[in-house]
């Protein structure tokens, strides 16, 4: 009831958490307000494809989950320790907490492992932007796993196959120059 007696409406909001949208899941799907497109041509493409090099490690990207894996690993190992396309992840870092609170739009169909879905995982977390500076800064100590991802770019960088000596010191200090120098021979190339 309002303040004179006459009744009043009352609309009940109803809070859900952001999802993926697709072209694919209603007919008539359109993009709505509230989505961000992440898709092929965008900052937040995903740069893993399904047969191409792993430029994480060796090998090709073998499937869907694996390149949705290979993103969310690229994403969040410091940018200290990135040899592939640095420029491409700390932008795709620095946007990451704009996604927050947002659907977002990919091509790929519903119920296929999808970028879209590392996003939203990511842009959930508290503290978003903290943790993106700290990436970006690489304030933090470095865990096992940045340092394999690092050398396993190194490696690809150098074609230095697996098992073949490949001479790094792993101290942080040192590890950055090997990144450095990698970072270099790819720029090279183009």
């Amino acid at each position: 009831m309002s303040v004179d007696g006459a009744p009043q409406d009352t609309v009940e909001v109803v809070h859900r958490p952001p999802r993926r949208g697709s072209p694919r899941s209603t007919p008539d799907w359109r993009l709505l307000p509230r989505m961000i497109d992440v898709g092929d041509g965008t900052p937040f493409d995903n740069p893993f494809r399904c047969g191409d090099p792993n430029h994480l490690g060796w090998g090709d990207v073998r499937d869907a989950g694996h390149a949705v894996w290979l993103y969310r690993q690229w994403l969040v190992t410091p940018s200290r320790s990135i040899v592939y396309e640095l420029d491409r992840h700390d932008e795709i870092l620095r946007r990451l907490p704009s996604l927050t609170g947002h659907d977002l739009y990919c091509g790929c169909r519903l119920g296929v492992p999808c970028h879209a879905d590392a996003l939203l995982a990511l842009a959930a977390q508290p503290s978003i932007a903290s943790a993106v500076q700290i990436l970006l800064d690489g304030m933090v100590p470095m865990m096992a796993i940045e340092r394999t991802i690092a050398i396993r770019q190194i490696r690809r960088a150098t074609r230095t196959v697996p098992g073949e000596a490949l001479r790094l010191e792993y101290s942080p200090a040192a590890l950055a120059d090997h990144v450095r120098a990698a970072r270099l021979a790819i720029a090279e190339e183009t």
